[in-house]
């Protein structure tokens, strides 16, 4: 409107596209382009009114004239018009399809109704506007087609609303006080006025609508802001994001779309010719966009235009960088939409200089931030006014709010948080803030280490998924040209054990070994340093058995120097895991405990004893040494309740629950599978609320899937798979997929399906299956492929087996490995010596399960192992009847003509 105002003032004369920008945008930076897409719009509409005229004429390299007559009459009615009922010219056209809006419309409408004054409120690009022509639309036959629309994004200052108002309308001649007089105009209009865009122009906008409101008991008001006016009857209404997918591996692309996000971008995508194959690759990709978009319709649309140039996936990388700010949308678009950064520019200059200084702070958070955490991040010339500041930008729709947290949280947009953090760089205060950034989280991460007793641990891994990503955005900057490497060494130190809590290995691994290059060498960072690098190595398969030694003699070193018990202890924890992990060396493990148990004895924490004896009760067990293992399970049960949250961070796990996968073993191998059953269920129950998700997957492979294909309840370890291969998708450590698989292929080998374990095992074994918890599962693998019909498979294996045990030190499953040799075997002399080598090995343990097996086995062949070996010890056991192994020990005396005990 303004460029035909100020084009009509200078009929006949050349008017330059300087001279317009300066005087319909003055102070906003607009470019060039702008201003003709403005002048086609303007020709547009007025070509509507008259087809057949010339009004606006390009005057080539000069500008721009208006050559239509202009006729000025004099009125001095005393009243306005009546409005003619047909004439919408002042009202743009509603969108046909308004997407995921259609309840604030009716919300909208409702409250129009009865409060007659709304604010819709929101950041730019929400969609406001749209929002409100489709109110419009729809309240027209309410208002029997009264309805005006009034963009008050071209007015230049407070003193011109009044005026544009009236313009829109077509009222009399403004006189006197022009907010007054509009609103005395308007007393008997029913009427349903838009204002449109009215923060830069918020001081008049409210000033008009609440005098209107006032004075105009039949006219209803809809502004659209970025902030709300805070005028009398005002009612404010904020205009969410559109709602977009959750993240989601199993969404069809169908479902994705049933979002109005997805819903908007899609269509968009349609209507810029791009191509969307709609496969559930698409709908993970389309689901991404929308949640790195946060839902904002402006930002979908300019997002979608990329995809017909780009493609799909190369659109989503591109998020990750800020050209995204700059990517250009319709050609007909406002000034303040071509681009994301173009809407912010709007919002951004019209911030006060304290207020401008605090966005660009704030856009070192990468999460949400409380009110302390901002205070901290602000420098001091703004510590007497942020908090205003900051309640000012929440008002402006620049910075959001998640109330439902204790104590409230606040976050940026992400787009928000790119233009800011560019206007931080381009202002020269990125690397004060950042520092302080650095030091908040540092304080934030020690504060809480030092309150983790007092916390539920559910609560606080809530807390640090979130604050770990503020975390790692202070270590890249500590790490880069211009940061501060001596923050490294303590950033990373405190992340290394909600890393390891959150099971992100690999992340920490690379994260540690950055600040190995660049900690003070001799140091005890650098030892503590090399320590969280061990923690980190051990839990990522394939074992870095090199690596770890390395890391460990080094650490080993500076802790003699600086006399550190606690360290070398961790360093022999660290040492005993290689030992004991993926590429097992037995003895090396039982020597490692044995110095740790020691040492933990002599000078360590109530603590370290437990976990000495934890180390000692695996160690014995996969030695075969039950008796001892069994003692120490018992100590460290004694011990449990001097285990601390804290003490289970640094070293990674929940002991007390893992600790009992080792019962559970015992207990079964004891000959006691009623009672292991019931210890590994309490376990579980133990592990989830833990709220771990390594523990969890810990118990439910270690001890509750490996009990049930012990005992044969085939329904159980069915359903432990499936628990197990959602604690992965849920971001347990891969190599547990690996043990689903396992499990799978030896249940289908028990019902007759030797497809999936030959498969397996065609690809040859995973390093991960080097671990001694895949040892028992490997070798009945090998005995339900051979009872399928896989015989010479199974045979190999199951050889491969034994060389393994013999290679490791892994005696507690030995006896079952020569039993499943004696399946295998047609030779009833070679057969009958593997059983009776097995049954020995098994008495001389006390591995009474195993000595069931091998003595059922040996029974099968023999009448009198029958009656002499498996009926007494099948008479011993005291629980277990149920069990697969008692099912077909009685089945054998039965064939024999033996009454079962």
């Amino acid at each position: 409107m303004d460029i035909l105002l100020y084009l009509l003032e200078r009929q006949g004369d050349v008017v330059s596209p300087d001279e317009l920008l300066a005087s319909v945008w003055r102070g906003i930076n607009v470019e060039p382009a702008a201003l003709r897409v403005q002048i086609s719009v303007l020709r547009k509409a007025l070509a509507e009114a008259d087809p057949g005229a010339r009004y606006v004429t390009n005057v080539a390299g000069r500008g721009y004239c208006f050559v239509a007559p202009v006729l000025l009459e004099a009125n001095s009615a005393p009243a306005a018009p009546a409005p003619d009922r047909h004439d919408r010219r002042a009202l743009p056209p509603a969108l046909r399809q308004m997407i995921g809006r259609e309840t604030v419309v009716d919300a909208l409408e409702r409250m129009i109704a009865t409060e007659r004054f709304v604010t819709l409120v929101g950041p730019g690009g929400i969609g406001k506007t749209t929002v409100a022509l489709g109110l419009a639309d729809r309240m027209s036959r309410a208002f029997d087609g009264d309805v005006a629309f009034v963009d008050l994004a071209i007015q230049k200052g407070d003193d011109s609303v009044a005026g544009a108002v009236a313009t829109a309308l077509r009222l009399n001649r403004l006189e006197g006080d022009p907010v007054a007089d509009v609103a005395s105009q308007l007393r008997s209009r029913h009427l349903l006025l838009i204002l449109d865009s009215c923060e830069h122009v918020i001081a008049g906008a409210a000033a008009l609508a609440e005098a209107v409101w006032q004075t105009a008991p039949q006219c209803h008001v809809v502004a659209t802001s970025r902030e709300p006016l805070k005028a009398l009857g005002e009612q404010v209404h904020r205009l969410a994001s559109l709602e977009t997918p959750p993240p989601s591996e199993t969404l069809s692309f169908e479902e994705v779309c049933g979002y109005p996000a997805a819903q908007l971008f899609v269509e968009r995508v349609a209507a810029g010719a791009g191509k969307l194959d709609r496969r559930p690759a698409d709908a993970l990709l389309v689901a991404d966009i929308c949640r790195k978009l946060d839902g904002i319709p402006l930002a979908i649309e300019l997002a979608a235009g990329r995809v017909d140039a780009f493609g799909l996936a190369t659109t989503q990388s591109l998020l990750d960088s800020r050209l995204r700010l700059h990517w250009p949308g319709r050609r007909t678009a406002l000034p303040r939409h071509v681009t994301l950064s173009a809407a912010l520019d709007w919002s951004y200059d019209l911030l006060s200089p304290e207020e401008a200084r605090l966005l660009r702070a704030l856009s070192v958070f990468v999460g949400s931030f409380t009110l302390d955490a901002a205070e901290a991040v602000a420098d001091d010339s703004l510590r007497a006014h942020g908090l205003e500041a900051l309640a000012d930008l929440v008002s402006k729709s620049l910075v959001s709010t998640e109330p439902w947290r204790t104590p409230v949280q606040y976050r940026l947009l992400d787009t928000t948080r790119d233009y800011a953090r560019v206007k931080l760089e381009a202002a020269g205060e990125l690397p004060a803030t950042a520092a302080r950034h650095a030091a908040w989280t540092m304080q934030v991460l020690s504060n809480e280490e030092a309150r983790i007793d007092a916390r539920p641990i559910r609560e606080w891994l809530d807390y640090f998924s979130r604050h770990i990503q503020d975390a790692q955005s202070a270590l890249d900057w500590s790490l880069s040209d211009n940061g501060d490497p001596s923050l490294a060494a303590p950033l990373t130190l405190a992340s290394a054990p909600i890393w390891s809590r959150l099971g992100r290995d690999e992340e920490s691994q690379r994260w540690i070994e950055a600040a190995l290059r660049v900690v003070e060498p001799n140091s005890r960072d650098e030892m503590a340093l090399n320590i969280a690098l061990v923690q980190a190595l051990m839990d990522i398969i394939p074992h870095d058995v090199e690596r770890t030694e390395i890391a460990c003699a080094r650490a080993m070193e500076l802790a003699e120097d600086f006399d550190d018990v606690h360290a070398r202890l961790r360093i022999r924890w660290g040492l005993w895991n290689t030992h004991i992990g993926a590429t097992p060396n037995i003895p090396k493990a039982r020597e490692d405990a044995r110095l740790y148990r020691e040492l933990a004895y002599l000078l360590g924490s109530p603590f370290d004893r437990v976990v000495a004896e934890r180390m000692v009760s695996v160690s014995e067990l996969v030695g075969g040494n039950l008796a001892a293992a069994g003692a120490a399970s018992d100590r460290a049960q004694a011990l449990a309740p001097t285990w601390s949250v804290s003490a289970r961070l640094a070293y990674g796990f929940d002991a007390d629950v893992v600790s009992r996968n080792t019962l559970v073993s015992l207990l079964w191998l004891n000959g006691l599978p009623d009672t292991a059953t019931a210890v590994g269920q309490d376990n579980l129950d133990r592990a989830k609320a833990a709220g771990h998700l390594f523990t969890r997957a810990a118990v439910l492979a270690d001890a509750c899937a490996a009990l049930a294909m012990c005992v044969g309840d085939l329904a159980a370890a069915d359903r432990y798979a499936e628990m197990l291969d959602d604690c992965v998708a849920r971001g347990a450590p891969s190599d547990y997929r690996t043990w689903v698989n396992v499990l799978r292929a030896t249940v289908a080998a028990r019902r007759g399906d030797v497809g999936p374990g030959r498969a397996f095992l065609t690809r040859g074994l995973p390093p991960e299956c080097g671990h001694p918890r895949y040892a028992s599962l490997l070798t009945e693998l090998a005995l339900r492929l051979g009872a399928a019909g896989a015989e010479d498979v199974a045979r190999d294996f199951a050889d491969r087996l034994l060389q393994r045990v013999e290679d490791t030190g892994e005696r507690w499953i030995w006896s079952e490995v020569q039993r499943v040799r004696g399946e295998l075997t047609h030779e009833t002399a070679e057969a009958e010596a593997l059983f009776e080598a097995a049954l020995a090995v098994a008495q001389q343990q006390g591995a009474r399960a195993w000595a069931l097996r091998a003595a059922t086995s040996l029974a099968r062949r023999r009448r009198s192992a029958a009656e002499e070996v498996l009926k007494p010890l099948l008479a011993s056991f005291t629980e277990g009847g149920g069990t697969q192994d008692h099912v077909e020990a009685r089945s054998v005396l039965t064939k024999w003509g033996l009454d079962p005990p």
